[in-house]
């Protein structure tokens, strides 16, 4: 972007997607389709046309259109319900474990893109940092993510997947919280820098602990359904949590004070996520059919 612009850093994938879709049918053999399995057409279209009429509506800040988004997911739920093939197993929900370490997937994701988009325009436009050096400052606290993904499985493995997500994401909260006091001065990169490194060894941590969560206490033959209900939320956390804080940013005329709002209520949401996920997850137990350790 330093070089060119920052349309280029969307351009940049038209010609990855090109290759890949030109490589793939070198790479991946053809599989028989199964006699009366069609694609769920019905379900793409709707929940792509409802995340871009909720994202539309957030940054538009148009309730209308954020009414009309809500309900073509309605929709979208209606028709995964009754797909002979649907996109999504919304049926997996009815596990405990499985509905709350996705809800919990929605907070990790929605709030930490959230939060790296927010610091990225504080970077940006209020310490006026160029691109390459807003890198460079996500670049040293990506190092705990680097530690993180290390040690949290191991951390998970002796504690259970429970006691870990929730404190693990009261850090990637809490350590959200000091940002609030980030200032106009370069000298709060001395805040910035620690807060995000303890905060992104969390949110990994959190993500790892999710994972398990998401996908224990259900038979076997259900996980690999289950990991792609887990997968679908990431994608569409990232996808909202981005327009919401930045819906909730604009509201203040100042940007640094619109900043310190938004990640306000990143941290407030994050903390009643945790309480409702706390008690959701109390009583879940790993069944003889498919447990995979302690939650």
């Amino acid at each position: 972007m330093d070089v060119l612009n920052w349309r280029w850093a969307f351009f940049i994938n038209v010609p990855i997607s090109l290759a890949i879709l030109a490589v793939t049918p070198l790479v991946i053999p053809a599989v028989p389709r199964r006699n009366g399995i069609q694609l769920d057409v019905p379900g793409a279209i709707s929940v792509t046309f409802g995340l871009v009429a909720v994202v539309f509506g957030f940054t538009e800040k148009s309730l209308v259109f954020l009414m009309i988004g809500t309900a073509a997911l309605a929709v979208f739920f209606r028709i995964e319900r009754r797909a002979k093939a649907p996109l999504v197993a919304i049926e997996m929900l009815a596990w405990p474990s499985v509905r709350w370490g996705n809800i919990a997937v929605l907070t990790i994701f929605s709030m930490e893109a959230g939060l790296i988009y927010l610091v990225t325009i504080y970077l940006q436009k209020v310490l006026h940092l160029g691109p390459f050096a807003t890198g460079l400052v996500f670049g040293i606290p990506g190092l705990a993510s680097i530690v993180a993904g290390v040690v949290a499985g191991r951390i998970v493995a002796r504690r259970g997947a429970r006691p870990v997500l929730l404190f693990a994401l009261l850090v990637q909260g809490g350590f959200t919280a000091p940002l609030i006091f980030l200032g106009s001065d370069p000298n709060s990169m001395w805040l910035l820098i620690p807060a995000l490194f303890v905060g992104f060894f969390g949110h990994i941590t959190a993500v790892v602990a999710a994972t398990v969560a998401a996908t224990s206490g259900i038979p076997d033959a259900s996980k690999g359904l289950a990991s792609g209900l887990m997968t679908t939320c990431q994608r569409v956390a990232s996808t909202i949590g981005i327009p919401a804080l930045a819906a909730i940013m604009v509201v203040r005329a100042d940007l640094l004070g619109g900043i310190h709002v938004a990640l306000a209520s990143d941290v407030i949401f994050t903390v009643i996520a945790v309480a409702l996920i706390a008690v959701g997850l109390k009583q879940v137990r790993p069944t003889q059919t498919g447990g995979s350790g302690p939650i």
